[in-house]
């Protein structure tokens, strides 16, 4: 995440799932919980072989995959 949203991503209080490439622009998936709340319940992806925009690389299937599971981790509790 820019550091230009740390005011407003440090305030959330519901369920958060940050997804990066591991060639992404943004910064280091090993970065994203410290940009957090310590209260909020966070899920870090890393895409393998995945740029920024995540639905034009092969690992999509895998995106798809884990947003089904974390829809449903966050729906039932």
């Amino acid at each position: 995440m820019p550091d230009c949203v740390l005011a407003q991503t440090r305030r959330l209080d519901l369920p958060v799932l940050v997804v990066v490439g591991d060639r992404d622009i943004v910064n280091p998936a090993r970065e994203a919980p410290a940009q957090f709340a310590s209260n909020v319940s966070l899920d870090v992806l890393e895409l393998p072989d995945t740029g920024h925009a995540h639905f034009v690389y092969g690992s999509r299937s895998l995106l798809q995959q884990a947003l089904d599971a974390w829809c449903e981790k966050v729906v039932s509790g």
